[in-house]
């Protein structure tokens, strides 16, 4: 792997994708979970690596963005706490299990089958702290725009790779469509009701791929 890192690192930092914070450790995991799930042509690199830059901004935020009055608490609860289509169930699941990863999984389902297939039920505890991370100053106080707001949760690469190879609505290996370019199909397994950031998540995508091919 260790010959990998310096490669990836590049990848990252180059000014098309300009990642956030890019460094060994995050690197390392990221290409663990490339190998895991299987996620190694270009296009298949491309494919994933252009979804969580969209998705993730850049890795600058691995937890969905709280928008809106009120505290995160009651945002996040009034927007998803009695979607049933997520599994939650009421009280603070709409809070606990908001967004989060480079590629973000949201409620309590998608949670339990992370958890499950991982074998770690605190996932089921500590909801998206463990994926996404926590906000490492009070959310009021976050300027817009400002980075290094989030510790990074242990699972924020891991949740993603097993969204894609396994866990997203379709269940099926968005490899499958990556290696056809089909960059739609793609994006609606991952996020059907978000049509409208259809051609920016392209554009993440061939960015990454424009860099992979050189």
């Amino acid at each position: 792997m260790n010959q990998l890192v310096p490669m990836f690192e590049d990848l990252l930092n180059n000014s098309q994708i300009n990642w956030y914070n890019v460094n060994d450790q995050m690197t390392k995991q990221l290409i663990n979970v490339l190998v895991k799930y299987g996620i190694t042509t270009n296009l298949e690199v491309a494919g994933f690596l252009g979804e969580a830059l969209f998705e993730s901004s850049g890795g600058r935020r691995t937890l969905e963005q709280y928008g809106g009055n009120g505290t995160p608490e009651q945002y996040f609860n009034k927007k998803y706490s009695n979607n049933s289509n997520l599994g939650n169930k009421g009280g603070n699941d709409g809070e606990l299990f908001r967004g989060s990863g480079y590629l973000q999984i949201t409620g309590r389902w998608n949670y339990q089958q992370f958890a499950n297939y991982i074998g770690d039920q605190q996932i089921m505890e500590q909801g998206y702290a463990l994926i996404g991370g926590v906000y490492n100053k009070p959310v009021q106080d976050i300027k817009k725009g400002e980075n290094g707001v989030i510790d990074i949760g242990k699972y924020a690469w891991e949740a993603s790779g097993w969204f894609w190879n396994i866990g997203n609505p379709e269940g099926i290996n968005l490899n499958t469509y990556a290696d056809k370019q089909q960059w739609d199909k793609v994006s609606t397994a991952i996020n059907a009701n978000d049509t409208s950031t259809f051609p920016s998540r392209k554009a993440d995508i061939n960015a990454v791929y424009t860099v992979l091919r050189r």
